[in-house]
């Protein structure tokens, strides 16, 4: 006996991606077009500023690794990767939520607005998505060797999707700034 209705899915990565995205990209028509551009401004901003406060830290920490294994703190890769992504998502709350950022797109309309918020959605978990990667390898943003990164070769080797956005990584960076450019410019003055 066969169940028809089961769905037999097992969890890897690329699904986890997929899904990913998809709530992402869902998220942007729950809060619109405006706060989705809101939230790709505030993840550029977060994505440069979290790399000049982690390169600081490091710099005053970079004397004090004794210091942190007494507190109970390794000082390694992983450790720094998971302070690096909650520093991340806590700035681009701070941009989104109290940075002052407003979009106008008055004008803007039908078809078009519909595609532009599906447009945020995908280029915003693009961007997040990419620069987790980057956070988790303590590359830094853009690095030209951030596939062969031993703390991400795991997952490169069991995800195909990984492997797309490590490689396309300069063009997950370039799709949301050319996606702004392209709304100010649908705008109606």
């Amino acid at each position: 006996m066969t169940d028809v209705g089961a769905l037999n899915v097992s969890l890897t990565w690329d699904l986890l991606i997929m899904v990913f995205v998809a709530i992402i990209t869902a998220y942007s028509f729950i809060v619109g077009r405006r706060e989705s551009l809101k939230i790709i401004l505030a993840t550029y901003v977060a994505a440069v500023a979290v790399q000049g406060i982690s390169a600081f830290l490091a710099w005053l920490l970079s004397g004090s690794t004794h210091m942190l294994t007494l507190l109970g703190i390794p000082p390694t890769l992983p450790v720094f990767a998971v302070v690096k992504l909650l520093l991340f998502v806590a700035c681009i709350i701070a941009i989104v939520v109290r940075g002052g950022l407003s979009i106008d797109d008055e004008g803007v309309e039908g078809l078009v607005a519909t595609a532009l918020t599906a447009a945020s959605g995908l280029v915003t978990a693009g961007l997040l998505l990419v620069t987790l990667l980057t956070y988790i390898a303590g590359a830094p943003l853009l690095d030209p060797h951030l596939a062969q990164s031993p703390a991400l070769q795991q997952l490169l080797e069991q995800s195909s999707l990984a492997s797309v956005i490590v490689q396309q990584q300069a063009l997950l960076y370039t799709l949301p700034a050319i996606l702004l450019i392209t709304s100010g410019f649908l705008r109606k003055e």
